[in-house]
């Protein structure tokens, strides 16, 4: 992971970590990596690592358990996510329908 220098640390972590938990990197239930380990791993501030964690379980992408560590959540945002690209493909629309629309929201956004 390469970091750019315009965004704080830990926003740049929680988008690579909900890029990670979106595309099915993690299964629900699976144990993310310590704290200590992403911060030797990606030589930054354990406070950092803490964070992007933080910052993911209050989106509802994973949750803590008390002295064990950060656990993907079951039904989080990926989940969720998917869940509503399966009931659009069974309304009939195909993945170029959506994958269009979500281009032209992006537009929109501008």
């Amino acid at each position: 992971m390469q970091f750019d220098s315009k965004k704080p640390l830990y926003i740049q972590l929680y988008e690579y970590y909900v890029h990670l938990l979106e595309k099915g990197a993690f299964e629900e239930g699976d144990m993310l990596p310590s704290v200590r380990e992403v911060a030797h791993a990606f030589a930054i501030n354990p406070v950092t690592v803490l964070k992007a964690y933080e910052a993911l379980a209050e989106e509802g992408y994973i949750y803590s358990v008390y002295k064990k560590g950060y656990f993907v959540k079951k039904g989080g945002k990926g989940t969720a996510l998917k869940e509503e690209i399966r009931h659009l493909l069974s309304l009939g629309y195909s993945l170029e329908d959506i994958e269009k629309a979500v281009e032209e929201m992006k537009g929109e956004e501008k």
